[in-house]
């Protein structure tokens, strides 16, 4: 019994170190010792085309694509239907808080000038942030169609609102 628990505590500890190292490869299970079922995915193979890197706070993750299940921020950050890749505008979402998903902890210490990088294949679409407020859960959120990047987030702040991270594209380098 002591054995089985043992092994039971690596496997999970493995696991945990895979989720926070910034991996990602295909679908596991584990149970931890609460017997909380956690469900992840992650993709060792790093041949994705599209990637979002916030330089000031060393953030660097794939983006999948819209279609794709791990397209959900329940497994990760989500292109959100509506993002227009041909026209550089990207919706993207992610969770804050505690827990394995929340990607998007650090993106209170965004100020606006910091820079957010889309890259699409060969092409690197540079933002600059010029605007960041918090709008009410619920209440769909006005973009514009092209040229534009916007970071959702949940509020560590206020409850019932929601952190945005805006940018206009400063330039594209391929």
């Amino acid at each position: 019994m002591e054995l089985f628990f043992i092994k039971k505590e690596l496997v999970y500890s493995l696991c945990l170190i895979l989720l926070f190292s910034g991996c990602r490869c295909d679908y596991y299970r584990v149970i931890s010792k609460y017997n909380v079922t956690i469900d992840k995915y992650v993709d060792v193979n790093n041949n994705h085309e599209m990637w979002l890197e916030i330089p000031k706070i060393k953030f660097r993750d794939c983006l999948y694509d819209i279609n794709n299940k791990l397209n959900n921020v329940d497994y990760h950050i989500e292109l959100v239907k509506g993002s227009d890749v041909s026209n550089n505008l990207f919706v993207i979402a992610g969770h804050s808080g505690n827990g394995g998903n929340a990607f998007f902890n650090d993106l209170v210490y965004l100020e606006v000038g910091d820079y957010v990088i889309v890259s699409v294949g060969n092409k690197k679409n540079i933002f600059v942030i010029n605007n960041i407020y918090y709008k009410v859960k619920g209440i769909n959120l006005e973009i514009e169609r092209e040229n534009k990047i916007y970071l959702v987030t949940c509020s560590k702040k206020y409850y019932d609102k929601q952190l945005i991270i805006e940018g206009i594209l400063e330039g594209v380098n391929y």
